[in-house]
């Protein structure tokens, strides 16, 4: 799966790109995720193996938890590389 140059902003009920494992072969790229509720992530991939995963040159503000997450699970061939991340006054 393939995410580039998409707009994710302003979702008040959850995250802005949200995985549930196992999640193999995803690439983000180049876009942006924003301003998302409570509790909520900009860019989360959760539960089970994560394999083949790039995140990249993506600009992820404001959002209530986390910018971006890995969680629960194994990883393999993952690279996070020339992110903007600033969660902003939502903490």
């Amino acid at each position: 799966m393939s995410v580039d140059e998409v707009t994710i902003q302003s979702n008040p009920g959850g995250s802005g790109f949200y995985a549930n494992g196992p999640v193999d072969n995803v690439d983000i790229t180049n876009s942006r995720v924003s301003g998302h509720g409570p509790g909520a992530r900009g860019i989360v991939i959760w539960n089970g193996l994560k394999s083949n995963i790039n995140i990249s040159s993506n600009w992820v503000s404001n959002n209530n938890c986390c910018g971006i997450e890995l969680q629960d699970g194994d990883a393999s061939g993952v690279t996070i590389s020339g992110n903007y991340v600033d969660i902003g006054s939502r903490r």
